[in-house]
Protein backbone atom coordinates (compact mmCIF):
# COMPACT_ATOMS: atom_id res chain seq x y z
CA UNK A 1 0.00 0.00 0.00
CA UNK A 2 2.48 2.34 0.84
CA UNK A 3 4.07 2.28 -2.55
CA UNK A 4 0.98 2.66 -4.09
CA UNK A 5 0.48 5.89 -2.86
CA UNK A 6 3.71 7.34 -4.44
CA UNK A 7 3.06 5.27 -7.59
CA UNK A 8 -0.63 6.95 -7.56
CA UNK A 9 0.55 10.33 -6.41
CA UNK A 10 3.49 10.11 -9.43
CA UNK A 11 0.53 9.70 -12.42
CA UNK A 12 -1.89 11.85 -11.16
CA UNK A 13 0.97 14.47 -11.38
CA UNK A 14 1.86 13.59 -14.93
CA UNK A 15 -1.79 13.48 -15.68
CA UNK A 16 -2.42 17.11 -14.49
CA UNK A 17 1.00 18.17 -16.43
CA UNK A 18 0.18 16.11 -19.46
CA UNK A 19 -3.48 18.48 -18.94
CA UNK A 20 -1.76 21.65 -18.51
CA UNK A 21 0.20 21.06 -21.65
CA UNK A 22 -2.75 19.98 -23.70
CA UNK A 23 -4.66 22.94 -22.65
CA UNK A 24 -2.20 25.27 -23.19
CA UNK A 25 -1.26 24.31 -27.01
CA UNK A 26 -4.90 24.00 -27.17
CA UNK A 27 -5.25 28.35 -27.18
CA UNK A 28 -5.65 29.92 -30.11
CA UNK A 29 -3.81 32.43 -31.78
CA UNK A 30 -4.62 35.80 -30.24
CA UNK A 31 -4.57 36.94 -33.51
CA UNK A 32 -7.24 34.81 -34.20
CA UNK A 33 -9.27 36.30 -31.59
CA UNK A 34 -8.43 40.18 -32.32
CA UNK A 35 -11.20 41.34 -35.00
CA UNK A 36 -9.84 42.78 -38.23
CA UNK A 37 -8.62 45.98 -38.52
CA UNK A 38 -6.17 47.58 -36.14
CA UNK A 39 -3.09 50.09 -37.41
CA UNK A 40 -0.76 48.64 -34.49
CA UNK A 41 -0.95 45.30 -33.46
CA UNK A 42 1.04 44.37 -29.85
CA UNK A 43 1.61 40.73 -28.79
CA UNK A 44 3.78 39.50 -25.23
CA UNK A 45 3.86 36.33 -24.25
CA UNK A 46 3.97 37.32 -20.78
CA UNK A 47 2.76 40.35 -20.45
CA UNK A 48 2.36 40.53 -16.73
CA UNK A 49 6.23 39.50 -16.32
CA UNK A 50 7.49 42.38 -18.28
CA UNK A 51 5.37 45.23 -16.96
CA UNK A 52 6.20 43.97 -13.77
CA UNK A 53 10.24 43.95 -14.57
CA UNK A 54 9.43 47.03 -16.37
CA UNK A 55 7.82 48.73 -12.82
CA UNK A 56 11.17 47.69 -10.97
CA UNK A 57 14.05 48.36 -13.11
CA UNK A 58 16.55 51.03 -12.34
CA UNK A 59 16.46 51.67 -16.22
CA UNK A 60 12.65 53.31 -15.51
CA UNK A 61 13.56 55.54 -12.01
CA UNK A 62 16.87 56.82 -14.19
CA UNK A 63 14.74 57.71 -17.30
CA UNK A 64 11.56 59.17 -15.17
CA UNK A 65 14.47 61.58 -13.32
CA UNK A 66 16.41 62.82 -16.11
CA UNK A 67 15.55 65.32 -18.49
CA UNK A 68 14.37 63.43 -21.69
CA UNK A 69 11.27 62.73 -20.01
CA UNK A 70 10.69 66.02 -19.05
CA UNK A 71 10.48 66.33 -22.22
CA UNK A 72 8.59 64.16 -23.27
CA UNK A 73 6.04 64.46 -20.87
CA UNK A 74 5.88 68.08 -21.75
CA UNK A 75 5.38 67.26 -25.66
CA UNK A 76 2.17 68.06 -27.47
CA UNK A 77 1.55 64.30 -28.38
CA UNK A 78 1.76 63.02 -24.57
CA UNK A 79 -0.70 66.00 -23.62
CA UNK A 80 -3.61 65.01 -26.07
CA UNK A 81 -2.82 61.55 -25.02
CA UNK A 82 -3.42 62.30 -21.39
CA UNK A 83 -6.39 63.82 -22.17
CA UNK A 84 -7.48 60.84 -23.88
CA UNK A 85 -6.45 58.53 -20.79
CA UNK A 86 -8.43 60.80 -18.30
CA UNK A 87 -11.72 60.96 -20.67
CA UNK A 88 -11.63 57.31 -20.61
CA UNK A 89 -10.89 57.12 -16.57
CA UNK A 90 -13.67 58.94 -16.42
CA UNK A 91 -16.32 56.85 -18.17
CA UNK A 92 -14.59 53.81 -16.11
CA UNK A 93 -14.55 55.24 -12.92
CA UNK A 94 -11.14 55.04 -12.33
CA UNK A 95 -7.27 56.31 -13.67
CA UNK A 96 -5.55 52.57 -13.73
CA UNK A 97 -1.71 53.98 -13.56
CA UNK A 98 0.94 51.01 -13.99
CA UNK A 99 -0.44 49.47 -10.35
CA UNK A 100 -3.90 48.89 -11.95
CA UNK A 101 -2.42 48.08 -15.31
CA UNK A 102 -0.63 45.36 -13.45
CA UNK A 103 -3.74 44.07 -11.77
CA UNK A 104 -4.95 43.27 -15.11
CA UNK A 105 -2.23 42.11 -17.34
CA UNK A 106 -2.00 38.72 -17.81
CA UNK A 107 0.13 36.37 -19.39
CA UNK A 108 -0.47 35.56 -23.08
CA UNK A 109 -1.70 39.24 -24.09
CA UNK A 110 -2.71 40.90 -26.90
CA UNK A 111 -3.57 44.67 -28.34
CA UNK A 112 -4.96 46.14 -31.15
CA UNK A 113 -5.30 50.02 -31.60
CA UNK A 114 -7.77 51.11 -34.50
CA UNK A 115 -7.74 54.58 -34.26
CA UNK A 116 -4.98 56.95 -33.70
CA UNK A 117 -6.87 60.18 -32.62
CA UNK A 118 -8.87 58.59 -30.49
CA UNK A 119 -7.05 55.87 -29.37
CA UNK A 120 -9.49 52.90 -29.91
CA UNK A 121 -8.30 50.08 -28.87
CA UNK A 122 -8.65 46.21 -28.01
CA UNK A 123 -7.23 44.44 -24.98
CA UNK A 124 -7.05 40.57 -25.05
CA UNK A 125 -5.21 38.94 -22.03
CA UNK A 126 -4.88 35.78 -20.81
CA UNK A 127 -5.56 36.19 -16.79
CA UNK A 128 -6.05 33.90 -13.80
CA UNK A 129 -10.32 34.95 -12.22
CA UNK A 130 -8.62 34.51 -8.58
CA UNK A 131 -6.34 37.91 -10.08
CA UNK A 132 -8.78 39.63 -11.46
CA UNK A 133 -11.25 39.90 -8.35
CA UNK A 134 -9.46 41.75 -7.31
CA UNK A 135 -8.87 44.58 -9.35
CA UNK A 136 -10.14 47.65 -9.59
CA UNK A 137 -11.87 47.15 -12.66
CA UNK A 138 -13.55 43.68 -11.61
CA UNK A 139 -15.07 46.21 -8.59
CA UNK A 140 -16.45 48.97 -10.47
CA UNK A 141 -18.36 46.78 -12.45
CA UNK A 142 -21.72 47.32 -10.94
CA UNK A 143 -21.45 50.51 -12.29
CA UNK A 144 -21.51 49.36 -16.01
CA UNK A 145 -24.66 48.31 -18.04
CA UNK A 146 -24.61 44.50 -18.48
CA UNK A 147 -24.83 43.06 -22.17
CA UNK A 148 -24.51 40.07 -23.94
CA UNK A 149 -23.30 39.28 -27.34
CA UNK A 150 -22.30 35.89 -28.71
CA UNK A 151 -23.97 33.67 -25.24
CA UNK A 152 -21.24 36.03 -23.34
CA UNK A 153 -22.00 38.52 -20.70
CA UNK A 154 -20.25 41.58 -20.83
CA UNK A 155 -19.98 44.91 -18.77
CA UNK A 156 -20.18 48.89 -21.12
CA UNK A 157 -20.43 52.27 -19.65
CA UNK A 158 -20.58 55.19 -22.24
CA UNK A 159 -20.47 59.07 -21.44
CA UNK A 160 -22.12 61.06 -24.40
CA UNK A 161 -20.67 63.99 -23.82
CA UNK A 162 -17.08 62.72 -24.41
CA UNK A 163 -18.32 59.98 -26.75
CA UNK A 164 -16.35 57.39 -24.98
CA UNK A 165 -17.28 54.12 -24.13
CA UNK A 166 -15.43 51.38 -21.72
CA UNK A 167 -16.29 47.29 -22.31
CA UNK A 168 -15.13 44.44 -20.47
CA UNK A 169 -15.84 41.25 -20.21
CA UNK A 170 -14.04 38.02 -18.73
CA UNK A 171 -14.81 34.61 -20.33
CA UNK A 172 -13.19 31.23 -20.74
CA UNK A 173 -10.19 32.78 -18.60
CA UNK A 174 -10.11 35.55 -21.16
CA UNK A 175 -10.04 39.36 -20.16
CA UNK A 176 -11.53 41.32 -23.03
CA UNK A 177 -11.12 45.29 -22.67
CA UNK A 178 -12.52 47.79 -25.70
CA UNK A 179 -13.29 51.36 -26.00
CA UNK A 180 -16.19 50.67 -28.57
CA UNK A 181 -18.96 48.07 -28.30
CA UNK A 182 -19.05 46.94 -32.29
CA UNK A 183 -14.61 46.04 -31.26
CA UNK A 184 -16.07 43.99 -27.80
CA UNK A 185 -18.80 42.38 -29.92
CA UNK A 186 -16.41 41.44 -32.48
CA UNK A 187 -13.77 40.28 -30.33
CA UNK A 188 -16.59 37.90 -27.71
CA UNK A 189 -17.73 36.72 -31.50
CA UNK A 190 -13.84 35.15 -32.49
CA UNK A 191 -13.89 33.59 -29.13
CA UNK A 192 -16.60 32.15 -28.98
CA UNK A 193 -15.61 30.82 -32.18
CA UNK A 194 -18.37 32.44 -34.23
CA UNK A 195 -18.43 33.55 -37.89
CA UNK A 196 -16.43 36.88 -37.80
CA UNK A 197 -13.28 38.53 -39.86
CA UNK A 198 -9.99 38.96 -37.59
CA UNK A 199 -6.45 39.76 -37.89
CA UNK A 200 -5.06 36.56 -38.65
CA UNK A 201 -7.42 36.89 -42.07
CA UNK A 202 -5.51 39.81 -42.97
CA UNK A 203 -3.27 39.73 -46.53
CA UNK A 204 -0.82 42.24 -44.92
CA UNK A 205 -0.39 40.27 -41.68
CA UNK A 206 -0.42 36.81 -42.87
CA UNK A 207 2.25 37.87 -45.37
CA UNK A 208 4.67 39.20 -43.04
CA UNK A 209 4.13 36.33 -40.50
CA UNK A 210 4.40 34.35 -43.08
CA UNK A 211 8.08 35.86 -43.69
CA UNK A 212 9.04 36.22 -40.14
CA UNK A 213 10.33 33.69 -37.63
CA UNK A 214 8.68 32.51 -34.17
CA UNK A 215 7.52 35.26 -31.90
CA UNK A 216 9.34 36.69 -29.49
CA UNK A 217 8.76 37.93 -25.98
CA UNK A 218 7.56 41.16 -27.64
CA UNK A 219 6.03 41.62 -31.15
CA UNK A 220 4.78 43.91 -32.71
CA UNK A 221 2.74 44.17 -36.42
CA UNK A 222 2.47 47.46 -38.46
CA UNK A 223 -0.16 48.18 -41.73
CA UNK A 224 1.70 50.08 -42.98
CA UNK A 225 -0.21 51.29 -45.91
CA UNK A 226 -3.06 52.08 -43.47
CA UNK A 227 -0.70 54.12 -41.24
CA UNK A 228 0.88 56.48 -43.83
CA UNK A 229 -2.71 57.41 -44.64
CA UNK A 230 -3.30 58.03 -41.55
CA UNK A 231 -2.82 61.60 -41.38
CA UNK A 232 -2.12 61.77 -37.71
CA UNK A 233 0.93 59.33 -37.98
CA UNK A 234 2.36 61.54 -40.42
CA UNK A 235 2.31 64.36 -38.12
CA UNK A 236 3.80 62.11 -35.05
CA UNK A 237 5.74 60.14 -36.52
CA UNK A 238 9.07 61.17 -35.33
CA UNK A 239 11.22 59.53 -38.10
CA UNK A 240 9.81 62.13 -40.63
CA UNK A 241 10.22 59.03 -43.19
CA UNK A 242 6.75 58.73 -43.83
CA UNK A 243 8.18 58.66 -48.03
CA UNK A 244 10.40 55.63 -47.21
CA UNK A 245 7.62 53.81 -45.86
CA UNK A 246 4.93 54.17 -48.47
CA UNK A 247 6.57 50.83 -50.41
CA UNK A 248 5.82 48.81 -47.78
CA UNK A 249 2.37 46.55 -46.83
CA UNK A 250 3.09 45.36 -43.75
CA UNK A 251 6.03 45.69 -40.79
CA UNK A 252 6.84 43.00 -38.20
CA UNK A 253 9.33 43.56 -35.27
CA UNK A 254 10.20 41.03 -32.48
CA UNK A 255 12.03 41.37 -29.31
CA UNK A 256 13.97 38.77 -27.52
CA UNK A 257 16.48 38.79 -24.46
CA UNK A 258 19.14 36.81 -23.33
CA UNK A 259 21.62 37.59 -20.14
CA UNK A 260 24.05 38.91 -22.37
CA UNK A 261 21.86 41.15 -25.32
CA UNK A 262 18.58 42.31 -26.30
CA UNK A 263 17.86 41.22 -29.95
CA UNK A 264 15.02 43.33 -32.14
CA UNK A 265 14.54 41.52 -35.30
CA UNK A 266 12.37 43.72 -38.09
CA UNK A 267 10.57 42.53 -41.59
CA UNK A 268 9.29 45.17 -44.14
CA UNK A 269 6.78 43.46 -46.08
CA UNK A 270 6.91 45.28 -49.81
CA UNK A 271 3.40 46.16 -51.96
CA UNK A 272 4.08 42.98 -54.51
CA UNK A 273 4.91 46.47 -57.50
CA UNK A 274 7.69 47.50 -55.34
CA UNK A 275 9.79 45.10 -55.92
CA UNK A 276 13.26 46.15 -54.38
CA UNK A 277 16.77 46.12 -56.94
CA UNK A 278 19.50 44.09 -54.86
CA UNK A 279 22.96 44.63 -54.36
CA UNK A 280 25.00 42.40 -56.78
CA UNK A 281 26.93 39.46 -54.85
CA UNK A 282 30.12 41.05 -55.73
CA UNK A 283 29.02 44.39 -54.01
CA UNK A 284 27.84 42.38 -51.14
CA UNK A 285 31.45 40.74 -51.00
CA UNK A 286 33.19 43.72 -51.10
CA UNK A 287 31.35 44.95 -48.18
CA UNK A 288 32.37 42.27 -45.92
CA UNK A 289 35.98 42.71 -46.69
CA UNK A 290 35.65 46.52 -45.84
CA UNK A 291 34.06 45.83 -43.00
CA UNK A 292 37.14 43.81 -41.55
CA UNK A 293 39.28 46.95 -42.10
CA UNK A 294 37.61 48.66 -39.09
CA UNK A 295 39.80 48.57 -36.19
CA UNK A 296 38.30 46.48 -33.05
CA UNK A 297 38.65 50.25 -31.02
CA UNK A 298 36.61 52.25 -33.76
CA UNK A 299 33.64 53.73 -31.99
CA UNK A 300 31.74 54.29 -34.99
CA UNK A 301 31.45 51.93 -37.97
CA UNK A 302 28.73 52.42 -41.09
CA UNK A 303 29.30 49.85 -44.43
CA UNK A 304 26.70 50.02 -47.34
CA UNK A 305 26.58 47.46 -50.23
CA UNK A 306 26.34 49.44 -53.79
CA UNK A 307 25.73 53.01 -52.45
CA UNK A 308 24.49 55.87 -54.28
CA UNK A 309 27.39 57.88 -56.05
CA UNK A 310 25.90 61.00 -55.32
CA UNK A 311 25.51 59.30 -51.16
CA UNK A 312 28.90 58.62 -51.57
CA UNK A 313 30.21 62.37 -52.82
CA UNK A 314 27.86 63.85 -49.86
CA UNK A 315 29.72 61.48 -47.24
CA UNK A 316 32.94 62.34 -48.29
CA UNK A 317 31.97 66.41 -48.08
CA UNK A 318 30.29 66.29 -44.89
CA UNK A 319 33.11 63.98 -42.69
CA UNK A 320 36.22 65.20 -44.62
CA UNK A 321 36.21 68.33 -47.07
CA UNK A 322 33.61 70.54 -45.34
CA UNK A 323 32.33 69.03 -42.21
CA UNK A 324 30.10 72.08 -40.26
CA UNK A 325 26.81 71.89 -38.46
CA UNK A 326 23.71 72.79 -39.51
CA UNK A 327 21.66 75.50 -37.58
CA UNK A 328 18.19 73.37 -37.03
CA UNK A 329 14.30 75.53 -38.22
CA UNK A 330 13.62 77.57 -35.72
CA UNK A 331 10.44 75.35 -35.14
CA UNK A 332 8.86 77.28 -32.27
CA UNK A 333 7.93 80.72 -34.17
CA UNK A 334 6.22 81.07 -37.25
CA UNK A 335 7.69 82.56 -40.58
CA UNK A 336 8.35 86.08 -40.34
CA UNK A 337 6.04 88.20 -42.32
CA UNK A 338 7.58 91.23 -44.55
CA UNK A 339 7.36 94.58 -43.55
CA UNK A 340 5.53 96.47 -46.30
CA UNK A 341 7.01 99.55 -44.37
CA UNK A 342 10.41 98.89 -45.43
CA UNK A 343 12.20 101.41 -48.01
CA UNK A 344 13.01 100.05 -51.29
CA UNK A 345 16.32 101.51 -51.29
CA UNK A 346 17.97 104.70 -50.95
CA UNK A 347 19.82 107.39 -53.13
CA UNK A 348 23.16 105.85 -52.99
CA UNK A 349 21.46 102.81 -55.11
CA UNK A 350 21.59 105.33 -58.14
CA UNK A 351 25.55 104.85 -58.14
CA UNK A 352 25.50 101.12 -58.66
CA UNK A 353 25.80 100.43 -61.89
CA UNK A 354 23.43 97.42 -63.44
CA UNK A 355 24.92 97.62 -67.09
CA UNK A 356 28.08 95.64 -65.46
CA UNK A 357 27.91 91.87 -64.61
CA UNK A 358 28.91 91.21 -60.52
CA UNK A 359 32.73 90.33 -60.22
CA UNK A 360 32.24 85.97 -59.22
CA UNK A 361 32.57 85.24 -56.11
CA UNK A 362 35.56 82.55 -55.63
CA UNK A 363 36.73 82.02 -51.96
CA UNK A 364 35.41 80.14 -49.35
CA UNK A 365 32.81 77.52 -51.39
CA UNK A 366 33.82 73.71 -52.00
CA UNK A 367 33.44 72.46 -55.51
CA UNK A 368 32.95 69.15 -55.58
CA UNK A 369 31.93 68.44 -59.00
CA UNK A 370 35.07 66.83 -60.55
CA UNK A 371 34.75 64.87 -57.20
CA UNK A 372 31.26 64.14 -58.02
CA UNK A 373 31.83 62.89 -61.56
CA UNK A 374 35.53 60.95 -60.34
CA UNK A 375 33.38 58.79 -58.23
CA UNK A 376 30.46 58.76 -60.71
CA UNK A 377 32.78 56.93 -63.20
CA UNK A 378 34.24 54.74 -60.55
CA UNK A 379 31.20 53.23 -59.25
CA UNK A 380 31.87 52.07 -55.69
CA UNK A 381 30.55 48.93 -55.13
CA UNK A 382 30.80 49.29 -50.70
CA UNK A 383 31.72 52.14 -48.65
CA UNK A 384 32.54 52.02 -45.18
CA UNK A 385 33.03 54.71 -42.29
CA UNK A 386 35.18 54.36 -39.62
CA UNK A 387 35.05 56.91 -37.02
CA UNK A 388 36.65 57.69 -33.52
CA UNK A 389 36.86 60.70 -31.05
CA UNK A 390 40.00 61.90 -29.55
CA UNK A 391 40.87 64.83 -27.35
CA UNK A 392 41.85 67.66 -28.72
CA UNK A 393 42.87 70.19 -25.70
CA UNK A 394 39.51 71.57 -24.49
CA UNK A 395 37.63 70.06 -27.71
CA UNK A 396 37.13 67.22 -29.18
CA UNK A 397 37.84 65.77 -32.53
CA UNK A 398 36.09 62.79 -34.34
CA UNK A 399 38.72 61.41 -36.73
CA UNK A 400 37.34 59.62 -39.46
CA UNK A 401 38.40 57.24 -42.41
CA UNK A 402 36.46 56.44 -45.21
CA UNK A 403 36.97 53.31 -47.74
CA UNK A 404 35.58 52.85 -50.59
CA UNK A 405 35.85 50.07 -52.86
CA UNK A 406 35.63 49.67 -56.87
CA UNK A 407 35.73 47.42 -59.67
CA UNK A 408 38.74 48.54 -61.01
CA UNK A 409 41.90 49.76 -59.17
CA UNK A 410 41.91 53.39 -58.18
CA UNK A 411 43.91 56.00 -59.94
CA UNK A 412 46.02 58.43 -57.39
CA UNK A 413 46.56 61.18 -60.44
CA UNK A 414 42.92 62.09 -61.22
CA UNK A 415 41.89 61.42 -57.65
CA UNK A 416 44.68 63.90 -56.32
CA UNK A 417 43.42 66.57 -59.07
CA UNK A 418 39.75 66.29 -57.77
CA UNK A 419 40.89 66.68 -54.20
CA UNK A 420 42.87 69.63 -55.04
CA UNK A 421 39.64 71.52 -57.23
CA UNK A 422 37.04 70.52 -54.37
CA UNK A 423 39.32 72.32 -51.61
CA UNK A 424 41.82 75.09 -52.96
CA UNK A 425 38.70 77.72 -52.98
CA UNK A 426 37.82 76.44 -49.68
CA UNK A 427 40.83 76.14 -47.99
CA UNK A 428 43.28 78.55 -49.77
CA UNK A 429 43.49 81.11 -52.33
CA UNK A 430 45.90 81.15 -54.93
CA UNK A 431 46.09 77.22 -54.34
CA UNK A 432 48.68 77.58 -51.34
CA UNK A 433 48.24 74.76 -48.96
CA UNK A 434 46.27 72.42 -51.14
CA UNK A 435 49.10 70.36 -52.59
CA UNK A 436 49.39 66.64 -52.22
CA UNK A 437 52.81 65.40 -50.39
CA UNK A 438 53.97 61.56 -50.38
CA UNK A 439 54.14 60.05 -46.83
CA UNK A 440 54.37 56.86 -45.21
CA UNK A 441 52.18 55.06 -42.44
CA UNK A 442 53.87 52.16 -41.25
CA UNK A 443 54.79 49.92 -44.29
CA UNK A 444 51.81 51.95 -46.39
CA UNK A 445 52.37 54.75 -48.59
CA UNK A 446 49.77 57.81 -48.62
CA UNK A 447 49.71 61.26 -49.37
CA UNK A 448 49.13 64.25 -47.20
CA UNK A 449 48.14 67.54 -47.83
CA UNK A 450 50.93 70.17 -47.33
CA UNK A 451 48.50 73.07 -45.29
CA UNK A 452 46.71 73.19 -42.09
CA UNK A 453 43.64 71.14 -43.27
CA UNK A 454 43.84 67.48 -42.35
CA UNK A 455 43.26 65.17 -45.43
CA UNK A 456 44.93 62.40 -46.42
CA UNK A 457 44.64 59.04 -49.14
CA UNK A 458 46.10 56.22 -49.85
CA UNK A 459 44.93 54.21 -52.54
CA UNK A 460 45.48 49.72 -52.17
CA UNK A 461 44.49 48.33 -55.67
CA UNK A 462 40.54 48.57 -55.72
CA UNK A 463 40.23 50.18 -52.21
CA UNK A 464 40.51 54.02 -51.45
CA UNK A 465 41.21 55.20 -47.88
CA UNK A 466 40.45 59.21 -47.28
CA UNK A 467 41.32 60.29 -44.14
CA UNK A 468 41.50 63.21 -41.45
CA UNK A 469 43.69 61.31 -39.26
CA UNK A 470 46.89 60.09 -40.37
CA UNK A 471 46.58 57.39 -37.06
CA UNK A 472 43.10 56.28 -37.54
CA UNK A 473 44.21 55.65 -41.35
CA UNK A 474 47.24 53.64 -40.41
CA UNK A 475 45.02 51.73 -38.46
CA UNK A 476 42.84 50.71 -40.93
CA UNK A 477 45.28 50.08 -43.90
CA UNK A 478 47.53 47.70 -41.37
CA UNK A 479 44.20 45.68 -41.28
CA UNK A 480 44.70 45.05 -45.13
CA UNK A 481 44.56 41.24 -45.20
CA UNK A 482 42.42 40.24 -42.82
CA UNK A 483 39.92 37.91 -43.49
CA UNK A 484 36.27 39.72 -45.06
CA UNK A 485 33.20 39.21 -42.85
CA UNK A 486 30.96 36.58 -44.17
CA UNK A 487 28.47 37.77 -46.68
CA UNK A 488 24.91 38.81 -45.92
CA UNK A 489 23.97 42.49 -45.18
CA UNK A 490 23.73 45.67 -47.41
CA UNK A 491 23.85 47.63 -44.41
CA UNK A 492 26.05 47.23 -41.20
CA UNK A 493 26.70 49.98 -38.38
CA UNK A 494 27.55 49.25 -34.65
CA UNK A 495 28.25 52.02 -31.86
CA UNK A 496 29.86 51.63 -28.94
CA UNK A 497 27.75 53.30 -26.36
CA UNK A 498 29.38 53.43 -23.32
CA UNK A 499 32.97 54.17 -24.17
CA UNK A 500 32.35 57.20 -26.70
CA UNK A 501 29.69 58.81 -24.15
CA UNK A 502 32.09 60.85 -22.18
CA UNK A 503 33.29 62.47 -25.37
CA UNK A 504 30.07 62.61 -26.82
CA UNK A 505 28.59 64.67 -23.93
CA UNK A 506 31.73 66.98 -24.53
CA UNK A 507 30.93 67.59 -28.21
CA UNK A 508 26.78 67.78 -27.48
CA UNK A 509 27.84 70.87 -25.17
CA UNK A 510 29.66 72.66 -27.74
CA UNK A 511 26.59 72.25 -29.75
CA UNK A 512 24.32 73.38 -27.18
CA UNK A 513 26.21 76.59 -25.74
CA UNK A 514 26.62 77.95 -29.45
CA UNK A 515 22.73 77.01 -30.15
CA UNK A 516 19.92 79.58 -29.45
CA UNK A 517 18.89 79.84 -25.75
CA UNK A 518 16.33 77.72 -24.65
CA UNK A 519 12.68 78.73 -25.38
CA UNK A 520 10.56 79.10 -21.93
CA UNK A 521 7.47 77.49 -23.23
CA UNK A 522 7.61 73.61 -22.20
CA UNK A 523 6.98 75.08 -18.00
CA UNK A 524 4.11 78.14 -16.68
CA UNK A 525 6.45 78.96 -14.01
CA UNK A 526 9.35 79.55 -16.39
CA UNK A 527 11.57 76.79 -16.06
CA UNK A 528 13.66 76.57 -19.52
CA UNK A 529 13.46 73.56 -21.36
CA UNK A 530 16.65 70.98 -21.30
CA UNK A 531 18.72 71.48 -23.73
CA UNK A 532 18.41 69.08 -26.50
CA UNK A 533 21.91 67.64 -27.08
CA UNK A 534 23.93 67.82 -23.50
CA UNK A 535 20.88 67.43 -21.02
CA UNK A 536 17.87 65.54 -23.51
CA UNK A 537 19.58 63.14 -25.42
CA UNK A 538 22.42 62.93 -22.60
CA UNK A 539 19.80 61.80 -19.94
CA UNK A 540 18.15 59.48 -22.44
CA UNK A 541 22.08 57.70 -23.17
CA UNK A 542 22.37 57.68 -19.45
CA UNK A 543 19.10 55.62 -18.77
CA UNK A 544 20.47 52.86 -21.32
CA UNK A 545 24.29 53.19 -19.74
CA UNK A 546 24.04 49.90 -19.43
CA UNK A 547 24.22 49.32 -23.19
CA UNK A 548 27.96 49.07 -24.59
CA UNK A 549 27.68 48.41 -27.91
CA UNK A 550 24.47 48.91 -30.63
CA UNK A 551 24.54 46.98 -33.68
CA UNK A 552 22.34 47.26 -36.78
CA UNK A 553 22.55 45.36 -40.28
CA UNK A 554 20.07 45.14 -43.22
CA UNK A 555 19.42 42.37 -45.69
CA UNK A 556 17.33 42.72 -48.36
CA UNK A 557 14.91 40.22 -51.27
CA UNK A 558 13.15 41.61 -54.04
CA UNK A 559 9.79 41.98 -51.45
CA UNK A 560 11.09 41.69 -47.91
CA UNK A 561 13.44 43.77 -45.69
CA UNK A 562 14.83 42.44 -42.79
CA UNK A 563 16.78 44.32 -39.85
CA UNK A 564 18.18 43.53 -36.89
CA UNK A 565 19.36 45.94 -34.07
CA UNK A 566 21.22 44.07 -31.13
CA UNK A 567 21.67 45.84 -27.54
CA UNK A 568 25.04 44.12 -25.62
Amino acid sequence: MKKILPITAGLVSLATLAWMQVNQAALPPLASLMPAGPLIYLEAKDFHSLLNEWNQSGVKRTWLAGANYKVFANSNLVQKLDGLYREYGKVAGFLPGLPGTLEIAGRESALGLYDLREQQFVYITRVDESQLTKSQLWSMREKFTARETSGISFWLRRDDTSNRTVAFAFTGGWLVLATRDDLMAGALALIARRPGASLADEPWFTGAVAQAGSAGELRMALNMQALVSDVHFRSYWIQRNVSELRPFSAGLADLNRTPAEIAEDRLFLRAPEQVATLPPESALDAAAALRALAPPDAALVKCWAAPAADAVESLIEDKLLNPETRPLNPWEYAPEAASTDAAAGSEQDLETRIDEPALPDTGGKLNPGALRALIARAAPDALVQIQTSAAAGRFIRTPTVLVLSAPAPWDAAPLRDVLTAAVETLWSTAGLGVTFQPTTLGHHAAEQLSGLAPLLFAVEGRQLFLANDATLLQAALNRIGTAPLPRGPAYAAEFRHTRERADYLRIMQALDFSGRPQMFFFNPQGNAAPHFFSENLNSLSAAFSFVNTISVTRSETPLVEKQRVVYR
